[in-house]
């Protein structure tokens, strides 16, 4: 809360007179009480005054629903106006109130602001930042900014604003009018703002730019022009903005782009534009252009459209209905580094030409209808790292255009149609991670094709057409591989002699197969529970999810294996051990419990899946689980108030402590550190049979001075002190 000096010191004063009042004895229960209502009482008296009323302080900061503001205990440095009650009239004044001569952040919200004074904030020096977001605010005076020198930052957006002209101010630096009312950009919206170096007028309206409109900007660097309606922009437009860097201008309807832009432009986003060239021109003067995104147009690109871009590192061009692509047209842009082609048309792969190895690291062409790889296909692409060819017609003989690829951490193959894959198509990547064979035709799975991939932990053939896990003879466990998915095959049968061949597997996702409850899968799933394996689900889909998982979790992930298997096996050995599981619980909690097995032993090994056995299974499921769930709110029921007692014991063999602690202490300055006519106060524990009672006093009974005493003390004498005696001096 916001506290003042002044009412500091006040509570400091009222501080020390609740301690002197209780200090006598300050160790007993009732006195701490009232210390800490005493204290509480304090400071609610010391902050009610520093925050005005319609308004909540904290940490130099305030949240206030009303302009009528009153001063404030401490400085705020940042002041947010939000959801006020009536319309608001900004004038001089409103914000010259004592606390607020510091504030360097003001922020208006969900209000209806209808006028702004020029001189509003003329009093406020330090404002650097000001924002009116979701408001209703027709029109706004140009000369409203003028007069505050240390603004940098202005932002009005996603409010009704219609009209933005003339601004004034000298030290404005970042402008934000996104999601407001705006249609024409003037050739003197932002003439008065020479300091200007960033521009978002996102999300408007606008079809209509001035040609001159940005040609006083000399230090602009970031225009964001993306969701409007331009259809057309001057090819000068941004001629005379030598520092440009970036410019996005994507989902307007441009069809058409012949810009004069700097050589110092590193960022160009022209994304859904409805463009069908990319003029050559205008790749001659983006020599440093770094991040290209033409994805969802309707382009046709030539060997020399990126020719000149020697810096590029980034290029999108997705979405464009590309049939084919020149060889040579990324022959010069070595340093790419990303390169994404997805949903395009094309049949054959694109095969790349340069004068050097490309740096690429990520490389995606998915759903491309590509149905051949050449073998030579990544001939220059050997740094490449994550690599997505999903969603195509590739066949497994096309694999070995993979070999080349010797730093491939993560492949995505999914949903193409590959039934087969050679034993060498990942003899060369030794550092692959990650493989995803998800939707492709596969009857089987050849453990030795990853023979080399010591560090494979991932591999998902979900949604295949496996009938056996793995192909035999095995030459080599896969030793690293952490996660197996093959959920939703024909997999009839799964044995602990297939789960051998991932030893230190910690996921397996193996749901909606049509697994035979038999002893086999019986020994599985001993087998999985034996190693702490989790099945694949929503709750443990990454490694993460098992670390940061609690015993509980753990425990009922591992005894739902079959609850999670579409079919949910659930035959007499998943209840067996769930009887005597819970029996164990029973005993724990001095309630024995009996289960019913409501599976017949004649029919254990009868299992096949139809709809009167998948009913028996649920209700002997529905079962298990109220089981569970009536020994768990048993058990939550019993140790619900357990921990009252402890802290009872702890409580009062603290107090104890602490009484028997200040008695030796006492006893010790009695007999050793003090003389011994000097009487001290000691504590006095009633015994228990004892009906005599305590005196109550304040704690300082009066002892006469040193002075006072006329007698010497003797042995065997007993000295009289007067009981009513009045001192002579203030101890």
């Amino acid at each position: 809360m916001c506290l003042s000096t002044t009412h500091n010191s006040i509570s400091d004063d009222l501080q020390i007179g609740v301690y002197d009042i209780l200090r006598i004895n300050i160790g007993s229960k009732s006195a701490t009480m009232l210390r800490n209502i005493g204290l509480l009482f304090i400071l609610a008296i010391a902050t009610a005054d520093n925050c005005p009323k319609h308004c909540i302080c904290s940490q130099n900061s305030a949240t206030c629903n009303s302009t009528n503001l009153a001063s404030f205990g401490e400085r705020i440095f940042k002041l947010k106006i939000t959801n006020p009650k009536v319309p608001l009239i900004i004038k001089n004044g409103h914000f010259n109130v004592s606390g607020l001569q510091d504030v360097n952040s003001i922020s208006i919200e969900y209000a209806t602001i209808i006028d702004i004074d020029d001189t509003a904030f003329s009093g406020i020096r330090k404002l650097s930042s000001f924002s009116m977001i979701n408001s209703n605010i027709p029109l706004i005076n140009p000369l409203t900014f003028s007069n505050t020198k240390n603004l940098r930052i202005l932002q009005i957006s996603n409010s009704t604003l219609k009209k933005f002209d003339s601004f004034k101010s000298k030290s404005l630096e970042e402008l934000d009018l996104s999601g407001n009312r705006l249609t024409t950009i003037f050739k003197t919206s932002f003439e008065f703002l020479p300091t200007l170096t960033f521009i978002n007028l996102e999300n408007n309206n606008i079809s209509t730019i001035d040609p001159l409109a940005f040609s006083n900007l000399i230090n602009l660097q970031d225009v964001l022009l993306s969701n409007n309606n331009i259809k057309y922009l001057d090819p000068n437009i941004f001629e005379k903005n030598t520092e440009l860097i970036s410019i996005n201008l994507s989902n307007n309807p441009l069809k058409q782009i012949n810009l004069n832009l700097t050589a110092e432009l590193e960022k160009l986003t022209l994304k859904s534009c409805q463009l069908r060239s990319f003029d050559e021109v205008l790749s001659k003067n983006l020599g440093l252009l770094s991040y290209l995104d033409l994805s969802g147009n309707n382009l046709e690109l030539t060997s020399n459209t990126f020719a000149k871009m020697e810096e590029l590192e980034f290029i999108d061009l997705s979405r464009n209905n590309l049939t084919s692509l020149p060889s040579r047209i990324f022959y010069s842009n070595y340093k790419l580094q990303k390169i994404n082609l997805d949903n395009n048309r094309f049949k054959d792969f694109p095969k790349f030409e340069s004068n050097h190895n490309f740096q690429t690291y990520y490389f995606s062409c998915s759903n491309c209808s590509i149905v051949r790889l050449d073998e030579d296909s990544f001939k220059y692409f050997p740094s490449l790292v994550i690599l997505n060819l999903s969603r195509n017609k590739i066949i497994g003989a096309n694999l070995t255009a993979i070999q080349s690829l010797y730093r491939l951490v993560e492949l995505n193959l999914s949903y193409n149609n590959i039934s087969v894959i050679h034993p060498s198509s990942f003899i060369k990547s030794s550092a692959l991670q990650t493989v995803n064979l998800a939707g492709n035709p596969l009857k089987v799975i050849n453990p030795n094709v990853f023979y080399s991939n010591r560090f494979l932990k991932f591999l998902d053939v979900s949604n295949c057409s496996l009938k056996k896990l793995w192909q035999q003879p095995v030459k080599k466990n896969l030793d690293f591989l952490s996660e197996l998915n093959v959920e939703n095959n024909l997999l009839t049968s799964i044995s602990p002699r297939d789960l051998q061949v991932v030893p230190v597997i910690n996921i397996l996702g193996i749901s909606q197969n049509l697994l035979h409850c038999d002893e086999v899968l019986r020994d599985a799933i001993t087998w999985l529970t034996k190693h702490q394996v989790l099945p694949r689900s929503a709750q443990t889909k990454t490694h993460e999810n098992i670390v940061n998982a609690n015993a509980t979790e753990t425990m009922l992930n591992q005894s739902s294996w079959r609850v999670l298997i579409k079919e949910r096996c659930l035959d007499e050995f998943y209840f067996e051990n769930s009887e005597n599981e819970l029996k164990v619980i029973a005993e724990n909690d001095q309630n024995h419990i009996e289960i019913e097995p409501n599976v017949d032993d004649n029919e254990e090994d009868s299992y096949w899946y139809n709809d009167d056995e998948y009913s028996k299974m649920d209700e002997d499921y529905v079962k298990a689980k109220s089981l569970f769930e009536s020994i768990r709110f048993k058990s939550e029921n019993h140790t619900k108030y357990s921990f009252l007692w402890p802290t009872l014991v702890f409580i009062f063999t603290a107090l104890s402590v602490l009484v028997i602690a200040a008695n030796v202490l006492l006893l010790i300055l009695k007999t050793r550190a003090l003389p011994r006519n000097v009487n001290l106060p000691h504590i006095k524990i009633p015994r228990w049979n004892s009906n005599n009672r305590l005196k109550k006093h304040s704690g300082s009974v009066y002892q006469p001075l040193s002075e006072e005493r006329t007698d010497i003390f003797v042995p065997n004498r007993k000295v009289e002190v007067p009981t009513h005696s009045t001192p002579k001096s203030s101890v």
